[in-house]
């Protein structure tokens, strides 16, 4: 009886950490800073391979396989972003005032169509994953209700033995 106890004990100990496990990556997968980073090494991941496949690999490089053309725009994009660093001036700040506002609402329209897909797709994970919690207690409780069950019959039998021995 005391070795089904114990083996009781290491059964549920092991389904604790199982599903502590299990909570742990839903909460790295669901964590939307997590998601972020996850996203930004997509993006930086496929820029990479554009970058190569404009500029040819660092093998093919002496070669001359890359377009000048492309090489050219990607150094402007550069210089850009290197420029957009520092403060605008005011004659800067007048010039874009006209067209700041429709670039703001074409990111924001952006931004929300990214985000949408994004929040479906957190939401299809985290009720995956709370259903597969949900499972996983469902087993523990009906397993637990089953050895009690159990434990309870075998402590009335070793009752009912004693009983008759006295």
């Amino acid at each position: 009886m005391a070795e089904r106890t114990e083996e009781l004990k290491r059964d549920i100990e092991s389904t604790r950490t199982h599903m502590s496990t299990t909570l742990d990556a839903i909460g790295d997968r669901v964590s939307p800073g997590r998601v972020a980073e996850r996203r930004w090494n997509k993006v930086r991941q496929s820029t990479g391979r554009i970058s190569q496949s404009i500029m040819g690999t660092p093998r093919q490089a002496g070669a001359g396989d890359g377009s000048p053309l492309a090489v050219g725009a990607v150094a402007f994009g550069i210089g850009v972003l290197l420029g957009s660093a520092a403060s605008p001036s005011k004659e800067e700040i007048r010039l874009v005032a006209p067209i700041a506002e429709p670039l703001k609402q074409e990111a924001q329209s952006f931004m929300e169509d990214v985000a949408t897909p994004m929040k479906e797709t957190v939401a299809d994970a985290l009720n995956e994953r709370k259903a597969v919690a949900a499972d996983a207690v469902a087993q523990v409780k009906d397993q637990a209700s089953t050895e009690a069950a159990h434990l309870s019959e075998t402590a009335s039998h070793a009752k009912d033995e004693v009983t008759r021995k006295m």
